[in-house]
């Protein structure tokens, strides 16, 4: 963005810029682009401009160091903290993969930038830092993406967990560890996700308990219901589409039930592969 800024501000000046003819000129390509959010937390700016980026096309060979934990501001905000996350990982883990000959950027798969790999997408490599810091919740929505996403094929995840409150870790990584599950290595992961290597590192230790979570969600059924502890009932399960502006209510009282005095989140596009029971 510096570069790009740099070059608009060039063009407006009022200096000369045209070259005698016959002059000789060349063109610097800055690509492929690695896009790195190294001690970059998440606002709804940055949730904004990664929306951007991948609806318009444009192709990176890597993003670095992304996470989605919360600047103090966003933080403070429940209904934009909720409405940026969602934003971020529906971004960078999109179900819709592009065709690289529309893309807004000019190099294509056969170029020797991608000898090593055919039929690239996107995204590139993806690095997400998924620290203690980043609330449980995000780390559900962060999963539910991954489990149809249709960016990458090459997902790096930094798990750093411990901290002092024993109870804290105890609960938080069985949560973790039930959604890694889902995002990863579900039968809904499988069929729908074009992941093909993950790498887990800064795993400080996994207990018995977390591979038994873990593994009760890959043997599970009807692993959505498992991993949110919520029983929707016996129904045909099958994927619909959530069309956009469609209001979601996202807070719930002490007994599960929608809180309808809170102002519903309203997206500017549709989310796919939207699991119901009918």
């Amino acid at each position: 963005m510096i570069i790009k800024n740099e070059w608009d501000a060039y063009y407006r000046s009022s200096s000369e810029k045209e070259l005698p003819s016959e002059s000789l000129q060349c063109t610097f390509v800055m690509e492929p682009m690695c896009a790195d959010f190294s001690d970059v937390l998440l606002t709804s700016e940055v949730a904004l401009v990664m929306e951007t980026l991948v609806r318009n096309n444009v192709w990176f060979s890597e993003i670095c160091t992304l996470s989605a934990e919360l600047d103090e501001k966003l933080g403070a905000d429940a209904r934009e903290a909720k409405k940026a996350v969602g934003q971020l990982v529906a971004s960078v883990f999109d179900s819709t993969r592009r065709n690289p000959e529309e893309a807004c950027t000019k190099y294509y798969p056969e170029i020797d930038t991608f000898e090593a790999e055919l039929n690239p997408l996107q995204l590139g490599t993806v690095n997400m830092d998924c620290n203690f810091a980043v609330r449980d919740c995000d780390v559900l929505a962060m999963c539910s993406a991954i489990a149809v996403s249709r960016t990458t094929k090459t997902l790096r995840m930094q798990l750093s967990l411990e901290q002092e409150d024993d109870d804290y870790n105890i609960i938080y990584r069985g949560h973790l560890w039930k959604y890694l599950a889902y995002g990863l290595f579900s039968a809904r992961s499988r069929e729908l996700s074009a992941l093909e290597s993950i790498e887990l590192f800064c795993i400080d230790s996994m207990s018995l308990a977390d591979i038994e979570t873990f593994c009760a969600i890959l043997a599970s059924r009807h692993p959505e219901e498992d991993m949110l502890d919520f029983f929707l009932g016996h129904g045909n399960e099958r994927d619909a589409t959530l069309m956009k502006n469609t209001p979601i209510r996202w807070q719930f009282d002490s007994g599960g039930q929608v809180a309808t005095d809170s102002s519903p989140i309203i997206l500017d596009s549709p989310v796919h592969f939207f699991s119901v029971k009918t």
